[in-house]
Formats: C-alpha cells, sequence, structure tokens
C-alpha cells in the first residue's frame, strides 16, 4: 500500500498512479490498526488509491473468536461498503478501486 503514496515523488513517474489493495480478517484488521491510521493520515497520490478488505466471522466458523471489522475501519477514518450478497463484494470492491475518492482517504469493505 505504501507505493499508493509514493508514485508520484519520484522524477518521471513511470505510471499515473497505483491502487494499493489489502486483505486481513477480522483479528488481522483489529491488529493493523495503527497502520491505517498512519497510512490514511499520509494519504496517496493524487491518481493513486487504498482499497483495504476486511473478511469478517461473526459466527466464529474459521475463526477463534468472533469478529467484524467494521469499528477499526471507522476508527482509522475509512469510508467503509457493506455488500449485501457475495456477487456484490466483488461489485463493490471494483467501485471502490476505481472511484475518485477524496484525496488522501482509504476506502474499506468488508464481506
Amino acid at each position: 500500500m505504501y507505493g499508493s503514496q509514493l508514485a508520484n515523488l519520484f522524477p518521471r513517474p513511470k505510471y499515473d498512479g497505483v491502487l494499493g489493495m489489502w486483505y486481513g480478517k477480522g483479528p488481522g484488521v483489529d491488529r493493523t490498526g495503527d497502520v491505517f491510521k498512519h497510512a490514511n493520515y499520509a494519504g496517496v497520490s493524487r491518481n493513486g488509491g487504498v482499497l483495504a478488505l476486511g473478511g469478517d466471522d461473526p459466527l466464529s466458523k474459521s475463526s477463534t473468536i468472533p469478529s467484524h471489522s467494521e469499528v477499526a475501519f471507522y476508527d482509522a477514518l475509512f469510508p467503509v461498503l457493506f455488500p449485501a450478497t457475495r456477487r456484490r463484494s466483488s461489485t463493490s470492491a471494483g467501485s471502490a478501486s476505481s472511484s475518485r475518492a477524496t484525496p488522501g482517504s482509504g476506502w474499506a469493505s468488508r464481506s
């Protein structure tokens, strides 16, 4: 994700912008809070962006503890998308990655 912040700092950059994408399950989202906050405050390059995806397990089917990540994303000041179905998950991720969000902000999606 750091490349999305540095892309335009080099002379004659090779690309207009870089999209950084991160995925983590609920506990990973929680542990990454400090990194998310610092990354959000640093912002992204003019044509760059960041998409953080959180895989939640509220019934603890594949995790040791139940989890939901929207509170951690809110805490990092990320806008959060809530897809209603699996199909909408991929559509939402595509929309977030291609949208022109407020510069300096990341997007989060929970599934």
